[in-house]
């Protein structure tokens, strides 16, 4: 496969992945909605309430694994978001590492194991 096949279909592979997550948002927008109607209510449901915001959070997760899938196909490493903030704080150092780890918990033994 020549090398503009391979760029066409990583374009196509990421403005997919783009479509897929707007749709996600608009989900999540949709549960937030939800949520906010519930929140309102005199009484809410309060199980109800409870398996909208585990969706919402599911989808959240989702959504940054479609963010990060993205932005390795893009060759970069930051949101667009991210861009216009300067890196400052400890939360950069958070996300690295977690990617480093596999992208779960970080655990204070792995800290020490590294060196870290």
């Amino acid at each position: 496969m020549g090398l503009v096949n391979r760029a066409g279909l990583l374009g196509a592979r990421i403005s997919a992945l783009e479509i897929r997550i707007s749709a996600l948002r608009a989900r999540h927008a949709a549960l937030d909605a939800q949520i906010e109607a519930l929140h309102d209510q005199a009484q809410p449901d309060t199980m109800r309430l409870r398996s909208l915001e585990s969706r919402k959070r599911q989808l959240r997760d989702v959504i940054r694994s479609l963010e990060g899938e993205v932005r390795t196909l893009a060759g970069g490493t930051r949101r667009a978001s991210d861009l216009s903030r300067p890196r400052c704080g400890l939360g950069h150092i958070q996300r690295a590492l977690s990617e480093r780890h596999g992208g779960g918990p970080i655990h204070q033994h792995s800290l020490l194991r590294d060196g870290l």
